[in-house]
């Protein structure tokens, strides 16, 4: 599963080995611990990806084979920005303290491949986004 943490300071991705419902479960259980409100909804999250990137192209060609069984049809949508972005669609589960938060989880769960290359994507913009500060 990719588990995308949205903060004020920015967006942080990473792969968690853990099912989505254990992921939400454990963050709800910790909510009512601390005595913190959880609102759990069925949404969407896009980021930037640079449109010049074989990577890219290997997910393309990953997600046009359509024989993700994790994944039903328009889970991940890419379109492009302009001549070096494109954005990435994501449909999967937001969860934040507040309910029209802008900071909180974003989850979603697709093949592994699928998973490996959204990471890798990731991954290579913050490395690129580095370098040029």
């Amino acid at each position: 599963m990719l588990k995308l943490n949205y903060t004020d300071l920015g967006l942080h991705m990473e792969q968690v080995a853990a099912p989505i419902d254990v992921v939400v479960a454990q963050s709800v259980l910790i909510a009512m611990r601390l005595g913190k409100s959880m609102h759990v909804e069925q949404s969407r999250a896009s980021f930037l990806m640079p449109a010049e990137s074989p990577v890219l192209k290997r997910l393309q060609d990953v997600l046009r084979q359509g024989g993700d069984s994790y994944m039903a049809a328009g889970d991940v949508a890419i379109a492009p920005v302009d001549h070096a972005f494109v954005e990435i669609t994501m449909m999967g589960t937001w969860m934040s303290e507040f309910l029209d938060g802008d900071v909180g989880v974003f989850l979603a769960s697709f093949s592994p491949q699928t998973e490996f290359l959204l990471h890798h994507l990731w991954q290579a913009t913050q490395r690129q986004t580095s370098l040029l500060s």
